[in-house]
């Protein structure tokens, strides 16, 4: 099974301006880059936290040493959750996103047209 949890930008035909998350049911989320204010990976690879200036977006899964780095120079690119299945034959060498949770910093306020996508 074929598994794509991470495209990089490179790899986009259309031009991205920040990092977009896929969520299982298919919600989408842009995060600008310029945005970022702080990339944290953690766990051994297995979790990474990414700090917004209007949002916090963790990614939890296996080998997401890509993610973090394409991140960290302003280039990261589509990032989609495996289905539980596609996350159950992922080998362990593997880059798999398992879960991706975004939520507000609570001293921060975040822009309107994201309220709806964090909250729902």
């Amino acid at each position: 099974m074929n598994i794509k949890c991470y495209t990089p930008r490179a790899e986009h035909r259309a031009a991205l301006i920040g990092g977009l998350f896929i969520r299982p049911n298919n919600d989408s989320c842009l995060v600008p880059d310029h945005c970022l204010v702080k990339a944290e990976l953690l766990s051994g690879s297995r979790k990474l936290k990414l700090t917004y200036s209007y949002c916090i977006v963790e990614v939890a899964g296996r080998c997401l040493d890509a993610i973090y780095e394409d991140a960290c120079v302003g280039k990261l690119g589509t990032v989609r959750v495996a289905s539980p299945e596609e996350n159950e034959s992922a080998p362990d060498s593997a880059l798999c996103v398992a879960s991706l949770v975004i939520t507000p910093p609570l001293e921060t306020e975040y822009p309107e047209s994201e309220q709806e996508w964090i909250n729902g």
